[in-house]
């Protein structure tokens, strides 16, 4: 399978996470379960760092998160592409 290239121009659709970079020195809270509803309320394990990391993301050039908040678009509108995943092989 081959990726394709990445090309940078005006008016290409952009995807961006921005970190704080002090945040990452934070120690990881301990594991907590959660009732996650993209799993149909089933519960899971998760760690939760802290939410001051993710300074802000945009999908398509729209910000869906900032300082950790998640705005009200994220999962009620359709903003990007799922990607299908590339895998380099080193051929000897």
């Amino acid at each position: 399978m081959e990726c394709a290239s990445i090309v940078l121009k005006i008016g290409a659709q952009a995807d961006l996470v921005l970190l704080n970079p002090q945040a990452l020195n934070q120690p990881i809270s301990s594991p907590v379960e959660i009732s996650d509803p993209i799993l149909d309320g089933e519960p899971r394990m998760v760690k939760r760092s802290s939410e001051e990391i993710v300074e802000a993301v945009y999908i398509s050039g729209i910000q869906v998160v900032c300082r950790g908040q998640i705005g009200d678009i994220l999962g009620r509108e359709r903003l990007g592409t799922v990607l299908s995943p590339c895998f380099y092989s080193n051929s000897l």
